[in-house]
């Protein structure tokens, strides 16, 4: 009968798991519609406001920090361009270092996690 509470610790480390998973899930869903969203052609400007300098089919590119002060001066101002956080996310460059890096945390945090509700 001792047992019967790790097993309960167990199954509770395991569904808290379980949620985290489905989280992640919903988070790469959300990415991906974010980045469909993103590519989708922009809707006609009926505002009459001028737009960034990217192609209709780009809304990152359109995306534009216009200007950054780069001196307390007040007319020492220059145009400043970024990349959006999804744009950086999907690139071939990080999602292979972001995946390695969010299983190996995964990982660890589980291996944790189990070994505090078995005592060890």
């Amino acid at each position: 009968m001792t047992d019967q509470p790790k097993t309960k610790q167990v199954k509770d480390l395991l569904r808290r798991y379980t949620a985290m998973l489905r989280n992640i899930d919903n988070q790469y869903a959300r990415l991906d519609r974010l980045a469909v969203k993103m590519e989708a052609p922009p809707g006609p400007d009926l505002t009459g406001m001028p737009r960034g300098q990217g192609t209709p089919t780009d809304r990152t590119g359109m995306m534009v920090i216009p200007f950054q002060r780069m001196s307390k001066a007040r007319t020492d101002l220059q145009k400043f361009t970024a990349i959006s956080v999804p744009q950086m996310i999907t690139s071939d460059r990080t999602s292979e270092k972001i995946m390695a890096r969010l299983q190996e945390e995964t990982a660890k945090r589980f291996q944790h996690n189990l070994d505090r509700a078995l005592g060890r």
